[in-house]
């Protein structure tokens, strides 16, 4: 059964990046509440024209803002992203999915990268690049300890899953690329037959080349996922460019039947 979704955002003069912030968040959540601290730039008109809820209150320190924040919010599930923290188009599939399927956790961590000037850094004190950040919780069982005024902490949790888009990124682009490498071995021509061999001949020789000949395995269980990446990458743009010759053959005897037909009713 679906999971409804509450958001909101902490804001404070934050219109440099907002709009594209809630932007992917509206993707998401079926509410997004605007939680602002009183901004005089265009903040407050950003998350209006974006259609979001905008409720305002003097700051005090972070827990506490996170706390009313929370109390706005309709659902049980409630997403958080930083007001400088823009979900990536993977991390927003994820999400969708794991909504469709029913969240089960009482919290999940998002992997953040950090980036500075444009690039992404490792290390930004007092944190590292990438880490993982609380960023979805049941409101329900998990609020904000009123010990810490920054660097706040949750308090409450039992459970909690990572979720870490950059896997999905790497799906995401395995797909897309091995069609278009497929399109471009169909339309060199050859046999079904010669592609499948090439499928299950390449993609091990692919695994050996980057795993062992390239060093993969230095990088242990992650330099593993990578081998099989590539295995899979060389495996299934001969499989899926002997599917699209199958069927180009299959359809031109269609398309030959149906101009014999239009000439003779000619």
């Amino acid at each position: 059964m679906a999971t409804p979704l509450s958001s909101y955002v902490l804001t404070y003069n934050s219109a440099r990046h907002l709009a594209r912030v809630l932007a992917q968040l509206k993707r998401v959540a079926d509410e997004v509440i605007v939680a602002d601290s009183g901004s005089t730039d265009q903040t407050v008109a950003i998350a209006r024209a974006a259609g979001c809820r905008v409720e305002t209150r003097p700051f005090t320190d972070f827990g506490e803002q996170r706390n009313w924040a929370l109390s706005l919010c309709t659902h049980d599930y409630v997403l958080f992203p930083d007001s400088d923290e823009i979900m990536s188009d993977a991390l927003v599939e994820i999400l969708l999915a794991m909504k469709e399927r029913g969240l089960d956790r009482e919290c999940y961590l998002i992997r953040r990268e950090t980036f500075i000037c444009g690039q992404m850094v490792h290390t930004f004190y007092p944190s590292i690049s990438p880490d993982y950040q609380i960023r979805l919780f049941r409101r329900s069982v998990a609020s904000y300890a009123p010990t810490h005024r920054v660097h706040e902490l949750a308090v409450g949790i039992r459970d909690a899953e990572c979720i870490d888009a950059t896997i999905a990124e790497l799906e995401h682009k395995l797909q897309l690329y091995t069609d278009l490498a497929a399109a471009d071995i169909a339309d060199r021509g050859g046999a079904p037959w010669l592609m499948t061999l090439q499928a299950l001949t390449r993609g091990p020789f692919a695994f050996m080349k980057w795993y062992g000949g390239r060093g993969g395995w230095r990088d242990g269980r992650l330099g593993l996922r990578l081998g099989n990446f590539a295995y899979r990458y060389t495996y299934l743009k001969y499989l899926k460019a002997r599917r699209l010759v199958q069927a180009r053959r299959a359809a031109a005897p269609a398309s030959r039947a149906a101009g014999v037909s239009a000439a003779r009713k000619t």
